[in-house]
């Protein structure tokens, strides 16, 4: 039984079967927390494409943006942009890691007419895991630090996205 599984495995991470020379596009779900503030839900998009001079090294492109309305007329925004290398373990597992620039805007039930808001640098890492048929899906981190009004807020993004490779 463990030589029968044993061979299916070799077998379904094979070269002959690899896909990851196509440009991957996804998109999905951005669960994001900011220390002391409410949470937000948002979107990721993600791009990842093979330059032809390596086979094991992509560029991935990556977008996360939230608008959370809050009650009493407040509300929370998140954008950020990454770009980073993804190295091929496998033709089905890729591990990338990200750095770009992030932002957070935020109105508070004291002055809903002021807008805190602090840009910083975001990083993040991740795993995509490609089926045979070209679907693929990433599980991903996002975090940065921003300050407002003189006070530390950290951040993460949890990133689930679905996509197919073209």
């Amino acid at each position: 039984m463990i030589k029968i599984l044993l061979f299916f495995t070799l077998l379904f991470t094979s070269f002959t079967y690899a896909k990851s020379d196509r440009t991957l596009y996804s998109i999905g779900y951005a669960y994001i927390k900011v220390k002391d503030l409410p949470t937000a839900n948002g979107i990721n998009m993600r791009i990842q494409a093979l330059p032809q001079a390596n086979k094991k090294i992509s560029i991935q492109l990556a977008g996360t943006l939230s608008h959370q309305p809050l009650s009493d007329n407040r509300r929370l925004r998140y954008a950020s942009i990454t770009l980073g290398p993804a190295y091929a373990l496998t033709p089905f597992i890729d591990l990338y890691t990200t750095i770009g620039a992030s932002g957070i805007s935020y109105q508070t039930k004291e002055n809903i007419n002021k807008d805190n808001s602090s840009k910083s640098v975001s990083w993040g890492t991740g795993i995509t895991f490609t089926s045979s048929q070209n679907i693929t899906l990433t599980l991903g981190y996002e975090g940065s630090y921003f300050k407002i009004e003189g006070k530390s807020y950290p951040s993460y993004a949890l990133i689930s996205n679905i996509g197919y490779r073209f």
